[in-house]
């Protein structure tokens, strides 16, 4: 827009893709002069996301009957009715929705969707003080009456003080931050324990975020990256906390103008240094990231830092993190939460009469005698693979339980509670971005001035603070070893066939595959048999219980004096599933160069990459809903797939679009050990050994080659080379620098690798799954 405006950008003449700063602007340079890992990248693009026209809704929301529509979008969600009685004792949300009738402006048009001030019409409803008081008045009484109903959940009371309460959900905005703050679980302050806690920089940081997302209808991303504990293995995926998270406070963000979208990125036996490598792109460039990956990953590793330093720099956002806080030298805004802790919740007694009197989900956290078995399978866990239904009759037998159910893996009773704290933080955000905007709209009038909300220049500053201190962080002093320093100061971007990922059909290795001169490329033959949500009664809140999501989404009758009720039509689609992407042939270019490389026929999806649409969220219901799943409603997205070729396969060629730095690096995995069969042109698998305590070569043949090209021309690596080469910086994370030389402009380039055996070819395997470049 304004020549003038700080955070202006404009496209590079030599690329669509990259951006540079207008020359009006100050500049932000991340480019270390001291060191040459890192380049001048000012590629960044703060954007506006946008909610889609047509977008998909949660299990939570289809699974209810009642419609809820959010203020100036329309988005509409479902929610349980609450009895007439519930809402006269709790209140409802009586603002009147005058979506339709007001004009708004283009916020894609401005860097970050930052309006200016003279950009909001006289009609729209920013401008509106009548219309904005009485919806920040309905907003406060909102959060309110969802915070108490999280209270009354767990038996605590809703006013006053209650040392109890505050060691469970207490949250707490500290003057500065203090790491040594993490360094014990629950944080001392002025004599009491709280779970969660921040600084009061850091936390305006999330209630700019808050108010920038109100002020624009944004959709509003909530990720996590973690393990399998916090991807909540031995549970239904809708029971880990990230979704129990997106349960409560879905009906508050549609309220309040916004769509919250809330993914769980969990890998089970993983670390999250292979999503790191890939920038955000894997983690769908959220607003709030969460790292929970304590059980494979060291808080204060390199790997950590890695994960935050990605995140503040690779996105066209820099998130607010939770769990990040050992690294603020890198400037991020953050809060710490001690996601499991189970101090000040009650005693569940061995004298069942006075059990009663326990809240259910506040039950056999603690147990008043070991005799109790608070730590059994059956009292944790209640998770479920199918319930009998008249439409469809699994391929498969069932399960009666599902998998996963490890003793280091928490039940649902904690999942539920860590959602319920993660909940109450943004609720305390949400909170005081409303008190914010009142304060200000009282004294400086309506619309609500950009610097209170504007983030652009908020997201630069974090990222020079970030740049700072590149070459003395945990990240660079670990990656420095692998060569691999540049992820700590450059922004990386990658494909993969892991789930699960956002925006999978773009984000998938195979949208980067050249097709073979047939059209071949590798794809699923299994398909989706089942597609809808699967409802456990014994799994609904009970009799008597607090139906927080009810609670927040209680709403005006309409004026029939009816509740609206949703549909209950569910899409059936029983196609093939992640063949979505449609290669662009003219995008190819087909290169005359002396030695040509076409795509072999021998390349395959992996056996175990899921099928279905498998994007971390629970806004579809087909991830790994294939005719051999015998746990159907498990529904987890958790796999590590790939393209797997052998001896016999050819090259498989990538096509990867706007390489700046000239850094590429492919992991693989090289320990597959099986006998392929050949039977009538398809590939049957007798056996698999996953083979992890051997993840180099050895086992390969001694005539082993590993060729990889770049843009034609070809590099071959023999056994001895390939145990020098292939590292491995992470458990099963391998890795092989294929590029790391800068073009003299952002470029296409292409990558094209083949595995060879020629007197042995049937004796080697490997397994492609991401390629990362910058």
């Amino acid at each position: 827009k304004s020549p003038n405006t700080s955070t202006h950008y404009t496209k590079s003449p030599n690329t669509s893709t990259h951006y540079t700063k207008s020359p009006n602007t100050s500049t932000l340079d991340i480019k270390n002069p001291d060191a040459k890992t890192f380049h001048d990248q000012t590629n960044f693009k703060y954007l506006h996301h946008p909610i889609a026209a047509s977008y998909t809704q949660s299990r939570s929301s289809v699974i209810s009957s009642v419609e809820i529509k959010g203020v100036t979008t329309g988005v509409s969600i479902g929610v349980n009715p609450l009895s007439e009685a519930e809402v006269n004792k709790r209140g409802k949300f009586k603002f009147y929705d005058d979506f339709g009738e007001r004009p708004a402006p283009n916020y894609a048009d401005f860097v970050g969707g930052d309006v200016p001030l003279s950009e909001f019409g006289t009609e729209s409803w920013q401008a509106d003080a009548v219309y904005v008081n009485h919806f920040l008045d309905e907003a406060m009484k909102l959060i309110g009456r969802t915070r108490n109903a999280i209270y009354e959940e767990y038996g605590f009371p809703a006013s006053g003080t209650s040392a109890d309460r505050d060691t469970a959900f207490g949250f707490r905005v500290l003057p500065e931050w203090n790491p040594k703050s993490m360094n014990i679980g629950l944080t001392n302050v002025d004599g009491g324990t709280y779970p969660m806690v921040t600084s009061e920089k850091k936390f305006d940081g999330l209630i700019r975020r808050l108010l920038h997302a109100m002020m624009t209808n944004e959709e509003f991303r909530v990720s996590m990256g973690g393990h399998s504990a916090a991807a909540g293995h031995g549970n239904n995926f809708y029971q880990s906390y990230m979704h129990q998270f997106h349960h409560v406070m879905e009906p508050i963000f549609t309220r309040l103008g916004m769509k919250l979208r809330t993914a769980n990125f969990g890998r089970g036996g993983l670390g999250t240094f292979q999503d790191t490598l890939a920038g955000t792109d894997t983690y769908g460039d959220p607003d709030i990231l969460v790292w929970d990956s304590g059980m494979t990953e060291d808080g204060k590793s390199g790997a950590a830092d890695a994960f935050s330093r990605q995140a503040i720099l690779a996105g066209t956002r820099v998130p607010f993190l939770i769990n990040h806080g050992w690294f603020s030298d890198t400037g991020a805004d953050f809060a710490y939460i001690d996601i499991l802790s189970m101090e000040g919740f009650p005693v569940t007694p061995q004298d069942e009469k006075k059990r009663k009197k326990i809240p259910a989900p506040a039950q056999y956290l603690k147990c008043e005698t070991s005799e109790m078995n608070c730590k059994s399978p059956n009292i944790r866990f209640n998770s479920q693979c199918w319930i009998d239904t008249k439409d469809f009759t699994p391929p498969k037998n069932q399960l009666k339980v599902c998998g996963g159910r490890a003793s280091w893996h928490p039940g649902w009773r904690e999942h539920q509670f860590a959602g319920r704290r993660l909940s109450l933080l943004v609720l305390e955000g949400l909170e005081k971005a409303v008190e914010l905007w009142q304060e200000k709209i009282a004294s400086e009038g309506c619309p609500l001035d950009g610097k209170y909300w504007h983030v652009s220049k908020h997201y630069d500053q974090i990222r020079e603070t970030t740049m700072k201190s590149v070459e003395d962080s945990a990240c660079f002093k670990w990656l420095a070893t692998y060569g691999l320093e540049i992820v700590c100061g450059t922004p990386m971007h990658g494909k993969t066939e892991f789930t699960p990922r956002a925006n999978p059909d773009y984000t998938s290795l195979r949208s980067i595959v050249r097709p073979a001169a047939n059209g071949y490329i590798p794809e699923f033959t299994t398909q989706v048999v089942y597609d809808k949500p699967i409802v456990f009664p014994d799994q609904e809140v009970p009799k008597g219980g607090v139906d927080v999501r009810a609670i927040a989404g209680s709403r005006r009758l309409d004026n029939s004096g009816i509740h609206t009720t949703l549909s209950k039509t569910y899409r059936k689609v029983f196609g093939t599933y992640n063949n979505h992407y449609k290669y662009n042939y003219s995008s190819a270019k087909l290169r005359a160069l002396e030695n040509v490389l076409t795509p072999g026929l021998g390349w395959e999806i992996y056996a175990h990459t899921s099928v279905g649409v498998c994007d971390g969220t629970t806004e579809h219901y087909s991830c790994k809903r294939s005719a051999d799943n015998d746990c159907l409603g498990y529904d987890h997205h958790d796999s590590r797939g790939g393209i797997y070729g052998d001896g016999t396969s050819g090259w498989i060629i990538f096509d990867l679009k706007n390489v700046i730095v000239g850094r590429i690096v492919m992991k693989l995995e090289t320990w597959h050990h099986e006998e392929l069969v050949r039977k009538k042109g398809a590939r049957k698998y007798k056996k698999r050994q996953r083979g992890l305590k051997v993840t180099g070569v050895d086992h390969w043949p001694d005539d082993v080659i590993l060729d990889y090209a770049i843009d034609g021309h070809i590099k071959s690596l023999d056994k001895a080379k390939l145990k020098k080469e292939i590292y491995q910086p992470q458990r099963v994370v391998q890795l092989l620098n294929l590029l790391n030389k800068k073009p003299n402009k952002p470029k296409d380039i292409e990558v094209a690798v083949r595995l060879r055996c020629p007197t042995s070819k049937g004796a080697c395997y490997v397994n492609i799954n991401h390629m990362y470049w910058a």
